[in-house]
């Protein structure tokens, strides 16, 4: 559900939505497509080794990345999404935002590269699995109901990291209809992964109430925004745009 023009705190920038929501709570799902990926993956018996060390130790794994690119966690959080969007590591991939070459870097071996090939190898997985349960020919159907041609009008079959853009925005796009449902008016904005409630929420009984309604077992995020104008770093901060990256490495 998107706010319509450009003047709404859904589309403007964190920290005009931080100044305009004081002592509000954002509620998000925590490290979302690469968690609901692993469960998709798990229901046809596809291993994710690599996928789950990092749903495991978030935190560690962006500050390895992070290191291994020389750039900050903001970004290394950018280079996950975009892999699981479809880009690849190399320097027309993800890697052209870091000004990066292939060659200045030792990547080959790397944790990273193995992941970007699991993520690869599972893809078709979950593709031909949603595939096969969607009638017809020539389409996938995404646990949201919204189907979508797998060829193009000129024959060519459509990318398969498109197809599993697809799939996981079906899939989180089910979790927030019932997360709306579930916190109701305590809700005072929505937002593109999560919402923004007036009182705290018990995160807890959230996740047993999507696992309950959706068969997805989720966790969520919960941050009691505050606005701190004496912090050098403030107008530094700059969010990742999940819907820049899909447009860019899942087109």
């Amino acid at each position: 559900m998107y706010a319509e023009g450009a003047l709404n705190l859904q589309n403007c920038s964190r920290i005009i939505r931080k100044a305009g929501l004081v002592d509000h709570y954002d509620i998000d799902i925590e490290n979302c497509h690469y968690t609901l990926l692993a469960q998709m993956c798990g229901r046809i018996n596809v291993p994710t080794p690599h996928i789950d060390h990092y749903i495991r130790n978030k935190k560690a794994v962006r500050t390895e990345i992070a290191t291994l690119f020389k750039c900050s966690e903001d970004m290394a959080k950018e280079i996950l999404i975009a892999l699981i969007y479809g880009s690849n590591l190399t320097s027309y991939g993800v890697l052209s935002k870091l000004n990066l070459k292939r060659d200045e870097i030792d990547i080959k071996g790397s944790w990273i590269d193995k992941l970007y090939k699991e993520i690869t190898r599972v893809t078709n997985n979950v593709v031909a699995d949603y595939t096969e349960k969607t009638p017809g020919h020539f389409k996938i159907r995404n646990d949201a109901g919204m189907t979508k041609a797998t060829k193009c009008e000129n024959q060519k079959c459509v990318r398969k990291s498109k197809l599993l853009a697809h799939i996981l925005h079906g899939a989180e796009s089910l979790i927030l209809q019932h997360m709306i449902r579930y916190l109701g008016e305590n809700i005072v904005l929505l937002q593109h992964d999560g919402v923004t409630c007036k009182e705290p929420v018990d995160t807890d009984a959230l996740s047993e109430h999507i696992a309950k309604m959706t068969g997805y077992r989720v966790q969520f995020d919960i941050e009691k925004l505050t606005l701190d104008l004496s912090r050098d770093d403030i107008g530094t901060f700059e969010p990742v745009n999940h819907e820049e990256i899909f447009q860019t490495y899942a087109a």
